[in-house]
């Protein structure tokens, strides 16, 4: 799966993904970065300020926290 190019911080609007995408993040238990749109493996669905792979920031959430969040919107 191709990672988000995304940034929820940056663009103030929630990631769109399709049912399809939502469910293989959350089965393969993959953060996401706010900052930089990076995906993070081994990241529980409910996990809160994970350190990015890359950009380094404290800004990893897990997929269900973010849907709960609004920062995830199923299309």
């Amino acid at each position: 799966m191709t990672k988000p190019a995304h940034s929820i911080k940056r663009t103030g609007r929630p990631l769109p993904l399709t049912r399809l995408q939502y469910l293989r993040l959350e089965d393969d238990m993959v953060g996401i970065c706010r900052a930089c749109g990076e995906e993070r493996e081994n990241c529980e669905p409910d996990a809160r300020k994970y350190l990015c792979p890359v950009c380094q920031a404290p800004e990893v959430y897990g997929i269900e926290e973010l849907l709960a969040r609004e920062e995830v919107e199923i299309i």
